[in-house]
């Protein structure tokens, strides 16, 4: 009896150390699904459990790197377990740029484009947005592509010209309303010796920003608000009397000095210190342009106004905010679209970026930024004031061909340094109707 009663005890202990073992396989397993429920959570604040490497891209004028850096920094404190990886280039274009890193599999995963390029759409290098980000961005719904979107739109932008005041006003000079006015104001820089516009072809896109940009906009655009539409579907031509008499005004410009001597070969980076150390009297360039003048220590006091229509008529130039773009391919894509959430739709992310380069946020969550003055006059001058989108700043469906934008700037650049404009404008015409029909 006893013997049968030590064995009894001994399968009772047995059976009593495999029940625990089961109970404990199946706590580690809701440990598990614990941890994978952590790893996976949705938020800026997303906690991984493993090291994730994200690669962070933007062309140096349009996000500066020292902003890259820190914005990746708040959100590697805020998530330990993932680092970014930053890079900043100039001097290339960027759809150029993007696309070598596309043709060797190094498409960085979060990354700057001024342009939703239909080209990467069709090779799958853009990853489809979320519903939900989208709606964080209420513009976002104006850059659609066959449905799609693929960008945000996060902010707005306004684009004039920066004047010095002392300048003006030790020649009793006030803000042109036409111009006539401005040009008048031109002539007597130049009789002082001073530039009157500083732009530049060094990085080509300066000088296309203003004979585009300011030049063709105001004086055709304006007038009809269709054109860039029109043009996409081959209703007008750029070899048209409207544009031609542009650059004819652009050619006639420069031939009385406006633009100062070498203008060619200037940066931007160059243009925005010559501004800023009372080298040139006006610079046209976009409200992003405030955030460089605080770093360039420049003591000019300056103003800003509307580029002038040739009647006097009041308008301004604007555009709606581009962002960034993510990789199809990232390795991570759970955890690289909750930092493109972070850094596109989140209100912290967006007052930094907003506050550093000076523009106007756009996100449906209230956004509490520091306003610089220069900025708030800007906002204040344009109200009541219809508002006309820049050449090649439209967006989604209404975009230009990819690679139209590039050509155009190569034959604005060709122009300015003496090619003629008609047979100029008619291989822009070419090359933009064969872009658009590889598109089509």
């Amino acid at each position: 009896m006893k013997k049968v009663a030590l064995l009894m005890a001994v399968l009772l202990a047995l059976v009593m150390v495999l029940s625990g073992c089961g109970g404990n396989s199946g706590s580690s397993k809701q440990t598990e699904d614990k941890t994978a429920e952590s790893t996976t959570s949705e938020g800026s604040e997303n906690k991984t459990t493993e090291s994730v490497k994200i690669t962070l891209s933007a062309p140096e004028e349009s996000y500066p790197k020292d902003l890259l850096d820190q914005l990746a920094e708040i959100y590697m404190d805020k998530n330990p377990g993932v680092t970014i990886e930053t890079e900043s280039f100039a001097g290339v274009p960027q759809i150029e740029y993007y696309k070598a890193k596309l043709a060797t599999n190094d498409l960085p995963d979060v990354f700057f484009m001024n342009t939703l390029d239909s080209a990467f759409v069709d090779a799958g290098a853009y990853m489809e947005l979320p519903q939900d980000i989208v709606d964080a961005a209420p513009s976002t719904k104006y850059n659609a592509y066959k449905g799609k979107y693929y960008q945000v739109m996060n902010n707005q932008q306004i684009a004039g010209m920066f004047y010095n005041k002392q300048m003006f006003s030790e020649r009793g000079l006030s803000e042109p309303k036409t111009q006539d006015e401005l040009t008048a104001i031109c002539d007597k820089f130049v009789a002082d010796g001073i530039t009157p516009i500083v732009i530049g072809f060094k990085d080509a896109w300066v000088g296309d920003f203003f004979l585009h940009g300011f030049m063709l906009t105001t004086d055709v655009v304006f007038k009809n608000p269709d054109w860039e539409i029109q043009r996409l579907k081959g209703e007008v031509k750029y070899n048209s009397p409207e544009v031609i008499k542009v650059y004819e005004k652009f050619i006639d410009w420069r031939d009385k000095g406006y633009f100062g001597k070498g203008f060619m070969g200037l940066t931007y980076q160059q243009c925005e210190e010559m501004f800023a150390t009372g080298k040139a009297a006006m610079f046209p360039m976009g409200n992003w342009f405030i955030g460089d003048l605080a770093n360039l220590e420049s003591n000019v006091d300056v103003g800003w106004f509307p580029f002038p229509t040739e009647d006097g008529s009041p308008g301004y130039l604007k555009a709606l905010g581009n962002s960034f773009s993510v990789n199809a391919k990232t390795e991570h894509p759970e955890e690289v679209l909750a930092f493109y959430k972070w850094l596109t739709t989140d209100p912290e992310a967006v007052r930094i970026t907003c506050e550093r380069m000076s523009l106007i946020p756009d996100i449906k969550a209230a956004v509490e930024m520091n306003m610089d003055p220069l900025l708030q006059e800007i906002i204040n001058k344009v109200q009541g004031m219809d508002g006309y989108i820049w050449t090649y700043a439209q967006w989604g469906d209404n975009a230009p061909p990819p690679g139209a934008y590039d050509y155009c700037v190569k034959i604005s650049q060709d122009i300015a340094a003496g090619a003629d404009i008609v047979s100029s404008l008619q291989k822009l015409d070419e090359e933009y109707d064969k872009l658009q029909a590889t598109r089509e």
